[in-house]
């Protein structure tokens, strides 16, 4: 049997912002030392914002669960002796951590028969090989494939108790969220050692820094940002067909209180807010995404260019690695088609939110005049309670004045004064009757639903 062992990338801010405004960094004494830029200790810079460290396991070690746990452990031991305390470096470890990509490196000529089982609220979920080749090495006849592994679970993250875990994603900016990536590697018939160098050694930066530090930033990017759109979706469309329900029936919002359309109103808008900042993360995720994708197929044509005599092959032709963005229906590159199909996603969820937030901001029209109409009628059941009690007081005053013959009105006058003031009061009492009509109409339609 094949010797094969688990080889752990782990991928660190150096800076990110708080939920309370301010800046979690790395200490100053961490800065990049081009003489310190070594894998395993101290990591290799990215982009200059980001740390990579790599971390291997015993050689045909099982627990993967546990060597992740330790290499995890390893580099927190590594940033306390920069932070002033053990807590400070395990805080800034589990919140910077941006994901871990495992690779099974393999020496034989296949990774079929590998498989990685992961801990899922008790559960385990395996992450099998795909046929999804993310890169060769070699020509046909004698080349080694980097295959992914995925499993039917989606929207976890990687959490650290005495081994790694999987669990659902956290909804919130702020949440770490660190992904996990399982690749697997074969050396085939090719120079191990060679190979090797190849891999996690050649200069200025090692081929599969490039890749899973690229994959890692833009998995993290989509996940968290996927998940909080499909959640808000989820929980914003029965708002909305709640809402477009009581728009197309009118004699639920007739019969509702006037302080219950104000609160549906308020949380109208809430949900209209929610909805605005999610589109305005959205624009900024999908732009990273873009920028993500760009760096990673100018470096990886680098590569390509660099390694002439390997033959890497990053995709089915052997044309330049470019990334095109949108002008492209599909990439033959896997790589880049990650980037493309995960942008793709997003902008659904784009269009998506922009409907109903546009269909929330039709409905609060809609209450608005609800609201506005019931003012008005407030307005004039007001003016109409001042005219009947002032006909009210000179119909009295008048019939008092009538009675002791101070107008020397006769019978017959009295009489058509009384008729006047009948007609000016009949539709005061059609009005009242009307809204006392409304009132037991609302109370069967209640008691009908």
């Amino acid at each position: 049997m094949a010797k094969f062992e688990y080889v752990f990338f782990f991928l660190f801010r150096t800076r990110l912002p708080t939920q309370d405004g301010k800046l979690l960094e790395e200490p100053k004494s961490l800065s990049f030392d081009k003489n310190k830029q070594t894998f395993q200790q101290n990591g290799i810079p990215v982009d200059g914002d980001k740390r990579l460290f790599l971390k291997t396991a015993p050689p045909n070690s099982t627990d993967w669960k546990q060597d992740l746990a330790t290499g995890r452990q390893e580099i927190c031991q590594f940033y306390a002796q920069h932070f002033a305390s053990e807590e400070e470096a395990q805080h800034y470890c589990q919140q910077a951590l941006f994901g871990v990509a495992l690779l099974i490196l393999d020496d034989g000529v296949s990774v079929d028969h590998h498989s990685v089982l992961a801990t899922v609220n008790g559960s385990e979920v395996p992450f099998i090989k795909t046929d999804e080749v993310l890169f060769r090495i070699g020509n046909l006849d004698n080349s080694t494939v980097l295959y992914r592994f995925k499993s039917n679970t989606n929207n976890l993250c990687l959490s650290f108790a005495d081994e790694a875990l999987l669990t659902p994603f956290e909804p919130g900016e702020f949440s770490p969220n660190s992904v996990f990536l399982v690749c697997g590697f074969s050396y085939g018939t090719l120079d191990h050692d060679a190979v090797e160098t190849l891999l996690v050694d050649s200069k200025p930066v090692p081929l599969l820094a490039v890749v899973f530090a690229r994959l890692i930033m833009g998995q993290w990017q989509f996940e968290r940002i996927n998940e909080e759109a499909r959640l808000l979706r989820s929980w914003l469309q029965p708002k909305i067909n709640q809402y477009s329900h009581y728009a197309k029936n009118a004699v639920i919002p007739e019969c509702s209180r006037t302080v219950t359309l104000e609160n549906q109103l308020q949380d109208m808008q809430s949900y209209q807010n929610d909805a605005r900042f999610l589109l305005t993360r959205l624009d900024g995720a999908l732009q990273t995404l873009d920028i993500n994708a760009d760096n990673l197929a100018t470096r990886l044509e680098k590569i390509r260019v660099a390694q002439a005599d390997w033959q890497i092959s990053f995709q089915e032709e052997t044309e330049k690695v470019q990334w095109l963005g949108d002008k492209k229906s599909v990439y033959h590159e896997p790589l880049l088609e990650i980037f493309h199909s995960n942008i793709k996603r997003l902008q659904d969820h784009k269009v998506y939110l922009q409907q109903q937030f546009d269909y929330l901001v039709g409905l609060q029209e809609k209450w608005r005049l609800y609201l506005g109409k019931r003012q008005s009628l407030s307005n004039e059941h007001l003016n109409t309670v001042i005219s009947l009690l002032i006909i009210l007081l000179a119909g009295g005053s008048a019939s008092f004045t009538i009675n002791r013959g101070a107008f020397g009105l006769g019978i017959e006058n009295q009489i058509v004064l009384w008729i006047v003031i009948t007609i000016a009061v009949v539709p005061v009492i059609w009005h009242f009757s009307s809204k006392l009509f409304k009132f037991v109409y609302c109370i069967f339609q209640r008691l009908k639903r």
